[in-house]
């Protein structure tokens, strides 16, 4: 059961990177203008 919440997580943590790349990090921080 770990080992596969953690399979799925690293799936969607590379999946958002992918697509927004270190934009959508800097994105989340910078939530408030």
């Amino acid at each position: 059961m770990n080992r596969q919440g953690i399979r799925v997580a690293r799936g969607t943590v590379e999946r958002l990177m992918r697509a927004g790349g270190l934009r959508g990090i800097g994105r989340t921080k910078n939530t408030r203008p």
